[in-house]
């Protein structure tokens, strides 16, 4: 999550797994219900800046088991599909133009093998995201 008064609130969702405490796997995925409790989340703290939620999606809704107020190791994933948290933070702190969202594509994957990551379209097509 993104926040400030600048730019409003930009979320992204991933729907991950992880191997030895690292994202291995992701998807982005659209749910109403987290994007809600992470709005609730964002105004509660009156969030300036960044954070990592980390929840399940229980039969009670999601729960939050973890905040982390930093960027994550999946900056670089983010930043290609569209959500450049990090771009923005620097923007604002130092007064210059922000960066559009690029609204990311719902179903895109990626997977991550050490060093190496790969990201997937909804069609299951290698996405070469190259700066």
């Amino acid at each position: 999550v993104y926040s400030s008064a600048s730019v409003g609130i930009r979320t992204l969702i991933i729907k991950r797994k992880l191997k030895n405490g690292f994202t291995c796997f992701g998807k982005i995925v659209k749910n109403k219900k987290i994007e809600s409790y992470l709005l609730s989340i964002v105004n509660a703290y009156n969030l300036n800046g960044l954070i990592n939620i980390q929840l399940r999606l229980t039969s009670y809704g999601p729960k939050v088991f973890e905040i982390n107020p930093r960027l994550s190791s999946t900056l670089v994933i983010r930043d290609k599909i569209g959500l450049q948290d990090l771009r923005w933070w620097l923007s604002d702190n130092l007064s210059i133009k922000i960066p559009k969202f690029k609204k990311q594509l719902y179903g895109i994957k990626f997977y991550r093998f050490s060093y190496d990551e790969y990201i997937f379209d909804q069609k299951e097509n290698l996405i070469n995201l190259k700066y």
